[in-house]
């Protein structure tokens, strides 16, 4: 089941690379709760798809072109901790930015119903169970 986890998590980074939202329909808990700790204005807990989706959305929208890697994915237990390189340009200034942070997805019934996205390594490991 972990690995079909993985799996999962690596779709969700496909369709978000093709701008593709009714993906997450079918992937992503209704109720989904995802916590941005990254030192954005955009920091805190949302809950749901829509809310979850403004938050997301209130980051990226300063930017256009963005894409992002999965660098390093595991599964421990219902979680997938990834590293995740993303790169793009800003909005308004078009200077080309890149930026490494980590996440720990939670799913149960094949779908996702956390997300955390976390400026440093440590804490996305210790949302997922585990230590460095």
């Amino acid at each position: 089941m972990s690995q079909e986890n993985v799996r999962l998590v690596g779709q969700l980074y496909q369709a978000w690379n093709r701008r593709d939202a009714t993906v997450g329909e079918d992937l992503v808990a209704p109720d989904i709760e995802v916590e941005i700790l990254h030192g954005t204005d955009a920091d805190g807990t949302h809950r749901g798809r829509e809310d979850a989706f403004r938050a997301i959305m209130r980051f990226w929208g300063a930017f256009t072109d963005y894409r992002s890697e999965i660098e390093e994915a595991f599964p421990t237990g219902n979680h997938v901790f990834i590293t995740a390189h993303h790169y793009a340009r800003g909005r308004q200034s078009g200077v080309a930015v890149e930026m490494t942070n980590w996440q720990v997805f939670t799913v149960r019934e094949g779908r996702v119903v956390r997300y955390g996205i976390y400026a440093a390594r440590q804490q996305a490991l210790e949302a997922a169970g585990l230590r460095e």
